[in-house]
C-alpha cells in the first residue's frame, strides 16, 4: 500500500491509459483493478521472455521501451571499462526515474512515474511466466489480505501444513505438497485449481475484511 501523495482514481486512470499506450500489453492490477477511490500508485503485470542464461538488453524489448523514458537509465556495470562507450540514443521525452528493478530479465521495476507536471505516481510492473500467470494476477491484484486467504485455501486443497512449515507459493508458482509446480495461466484457472468461486477485483478487499472477521463472506461465483 503505498503512503505516499494520493490522486483520485480517474485521474490514476489516465496514467494508466497513457502508459498502456506507450508500452502495450501491460495489464492493470493494484488498487486501481480493484477501483479503489483514491491511489497511490500504478501497478501492472506483464509477461516475461523466454529465460536466457544471461539478459542483455536486446533480449527485453519492454526493458528497452522503458529504459529509454527513464531520466536515470541502466547501463550494464559489467561492461568493460576498456571497450569505448555506446553512443547515445536518441530518447524520446523522459517521463520517470529508476527507483529499484529495472535491467534486462527484470521480475519486478518500480519508477516513479512523472507524465504531466503536477502528477508524480510510483509505479511497479511485475512480470510472469505462462505457469504462475493467474497467480500473479491475484497476487498482485491484492489486497495482501486477500492473497493470505487464497494461498490459505489452496493449503487446504492440496494438503500443504499450514504455517512456515508448508508452502503454497515457491519462486512466485503455486505448487502442491511435494512441491511439483500447478500450471495456472488465467485467474479463472487459479479459482478453480484452488476450489474457490471468482471473487471480482473489486469486491476481494471486502471479501478478505469479513473473512477476516469471522463471517463466511458471500461468494460471488461465475
Amino acid at each position: 500500500m503505498s503512503t505516499g501523495t494520493r490522486i483520485p482514481l480517474d485521474r490514476a486512470m489516465q496514467v494508466v491509459e497513457y502508459l498502456q499506450q506507450l508500452w502495450p500489453d501491460l495489464t492493470l492490477v493494484g488498487s486501481c483493478r480493484r477501483r479503489s477511490p483514491d491511489v497511490g500508485d500504478i501497478e501492472f503485470c506483464t509477461s516475461l521472455p523466454t529465460m536466457v542464461s544471461r539478459w542483455r538488453p536486446e533480449d527485453d524489448a519492454l526493458f528497452r521501451a522503458i529504459n529509454a523514458r527513464m531520466g536515470n537509465p541502466w547501463r550494464d556495470p559489467k561492461a568493460s571499462l576498456f571497450e569505448p562507450p555506446a553512443p547515445e540514443p536518441e530518447l524520446p521525452d523522459v517521463i520517470g526515474s529508476i527507483e529499484q528493478g529495472l535491467r534486462p530479465g527484470f521480475l519486478v521495476a518500480s519508477l516513479s512515474i512523472t507524465p504531466w507536471a503536477g502528477i508524480t505516481l510510483r509505479c511497479q510492473i511485475h512480470r510472469h511466466t505462462p505457469a504462475n500467470r493467474g497467480w500473479k494476477l491475484i497476487q498482485t491484484t491484492g489486497p495482501v489480505e486477500f492473497g493470505r486467504l487464497f494461498l490459505g485455501r489452496w493449503k487446504d486443497r492440496y494438503g500443504i501444513p499450514k504455517g512456515e512449515k508448508g508452502r503454497a507459493s515457491i519462486d512466485g508458482h503455486l505448487v502442491t505438497a511435494r512441491g511439483d509446480v500447478v500450471p495456472v495461466a488465467t485467474e479463472e484457472d487459479a479459482f478453480l485449481r484452488c476450489g474457490m468461486p471468482w471473487v471480482d477485483p473489486e469486491q476481494r478487499e471486502h471479501y478478505a475484511g469479513r473473512f477476516a472477521g469471522g463471517l463466511r463472506p458471500q461468494e460471488n461465483a461465475r
